[in-house]
């Protein structure tokens, strides 16, 4: 009797500790990244971007080789990514990257341990896997080597744990759009997602309006017949995979709009980057302006960061130059320019390029390699007109270095390398909406005010130096005097035939 107590309450003992455990594995905290998201143990689909180990908010060189990713994540939570991978491409060149290292820790400096590969039938990394070191990190760090452009580069693995998806189970959301075209209706779509793929779609509408109602609603039901198909297999995650889709042809605005409902069951956005050009010509004075300014054969900045501060200057006549520093061989941007070719005349690519007006400052480089010794000047400053109408972006041309590219010679896309040095279109963008006054327009050394720089201007300012009488525009070199030097200065300028449009030494 006793005997069978015992054995019950053992049984008992035992049952509510195994409970116990379930209910502990269910409840626990898989917590990833800086915003603690909760994965429980299963196979997720991930979004992964690899961006510069120097500025993690921009996309690496070789960020073209990630083609999709998956987290394999275990009941004692370590997780696993194991990343798909194609040749990187640069500069039209394709090839496999190698050796690729995993730092241990949350910086592109100290201990790495290797990835493990798998290859294709070629012999080339297809594929890495290894453990995340660390599940609070919102990404790992990376080197890798490209063999054609002898490109060793750290960079940075940057994983989207919010947009995470089971690939166990399918899971379906649901979206709307908005059609106002030749009349009015709603789109609805539910989009069904597995593996972190596009399993399917159903689409209704509703709210017919109009004339055009029963025309909509045929329209709408060939649109869905001929794009139902087309979103099946599409990553669920990538932006431009869904929005790319063709339209159907003769019913453009109901497929559109299909792809929005689509888009939004997702939560996917296009963002579009408006800036609002200025409605009526700018009044003479100094203004400061955000820009980018990027070479459009690699998108490399030339002025380091995103964006920047430049000046633009308008004189009496409505005239406006740009003026902006230009930065070199920083860790975020490791390039050198080296000349200024010029601007295309009018903003119009089909023009040819020009010097006219414009001002370029060097200084002496203390960067050397076997391609570049200390002392080169490198370009730090340009000042050009904008011409042409009010305008978004504005065309240039530079020579510049990239040491990554330093194996490149000879045509290369269309490009004409010299051991990593290339002419390229450059476009500054002018963020028109943050433009604010910051100045007055003081054309200096135009002593007469006759709108150019001459002999004249020399001539007049001399008489003022030897009457010891100021001039509000003849200060050119800014010390707080008119003198001799001031007169040198413009009789130089007005021998260059260039523009003082501040203060010169």
């Amino acid at each position: 009797m006793k005997y069978n107590k015992l054995t019950a309450f053992l049984l008992t003992f035992v049952i509510l500790i195994s409970a116990f455990a379930c209910n502990t594995m269910a409840n626990s905290n898989f917590e990833f990244g800086s915003n603690k998201v909760n994965l429980q143990p299963s196979t997720y689909s991930l979004p992964v971007k690899m961006m510069k180990a120097t500025n993690i908010t921009s996309p690496s060189m070789a960020s073209s080789c990630i083609k999709n990713a998956t987290i394999d994540i275990g009941n004692d939570s370590k997780a696993t990514v194991t990343i798909d991978l194609q040749a990187v491409s640069i500069m039209g060149i394709s090839d496999w990257a190698e050796n690729w290292q995993i730092y241990k820790g949350n910086s592109a400096n100290g201990e790495t341990f290797n990835a493990n590969t798998h290859t294709n039938e070629e012999n080339k990394i297809d594929q890495i896997s290894f453990e995340i070191p660390d599940n609070t990190y919102d990404g790992v760090y990376v080197n890798l080597f490209v063999p054609a452009i002898s490109l060793n580069t750290n960079a940075y693995l940057a994983f989207d744990y919010d947009n995470a998806v089971d690939t166990n189970t399918s899971k379906f959301y649901t979206g709307t759009a908005h059609i106002s075209q030749f009349g009015e209706y709603d789109i609805n779509a539910t989009v069904e997602v597995k593996d972190g793929k596009i399993k399917g779609i159903t689409v209704t509408g509703d709210n017919f309006k109009g004339t055009y109602a029963t025309i909509n609603k045929n329209m709408l039901q060939t649109a869905f017949n001929g794009l139902k198909d087309a979103f099946t297999g599409k990553d669920a995650t990538n932006t431009e995979e869904v929005h790319n889709i063709d339209a159907v042809t003769g019913a453009t605005y109901s497929s559109n709009g299909i792809r929005d409902a689509v888009m939004n069951a997702l939560n996917l956005a296009i963002k579009d980057e408006v800036i609002n050009l200025p409605t009526e010509q700018l009044k003479a004075g100094i203004y400061s302006v955000d820009i980018a300014y990027y070479s459009d054969n690699v998108a490399h900045s030339l002025i380091e960061n995103e964006k920047a501060k430049a000046t633009i200057t308008v004189d009496n006549n409505g005239n406006m130059n740009l003026s902006t520093d230009i930065v070199n061989g920083t860790v975020k941007e490791p390039l050198y320019i080296l000349d200024f070719n010029g601007y295309y005349k009018d903003n119009n690519l089909n023009n040819s390029l020009t010097m006219e007006n414009a001002i370029v400052e060097k200084t002496p480089t203390t960067y050397t390699d076997e391609n570049i010794t200390a002392g080169t000047n490198v370009v730090t400053k340009v000042t050009f007109p904008l011409e042409g109408e009010y305008s978004v972006i504005y065309n240039t041309n530079a020579r510049m270095y990239v040491p990554a590219m330093k194996a490149l010679n000879g045509n290369v896309s269309g490009v004409e390398f010299e051991n990593g040095k290339f002419n390229s279109n450059c476009f500054v963008k002018v963020y028109w909406d943050s433009i604010e006054k910051i100045g007055d327009f003081v054309k200096y050394g135009d002593i007469n005010n006759d709108g150019s720089i001459t002999a004249d201007d020399a001539s007049l300012l001399l008489q003022n130096v030897l009457n010891s009488t100021d001039v509000d525009n003849g200060d050119v070199d800014c010390d707080g005097i008119i003198s001799s030097s001031d007169v040198a200065n413009i009789l130089q300028k007005a021998l260059d035939s260039t523009f003082i449009m501040k203060c010169e030494m």
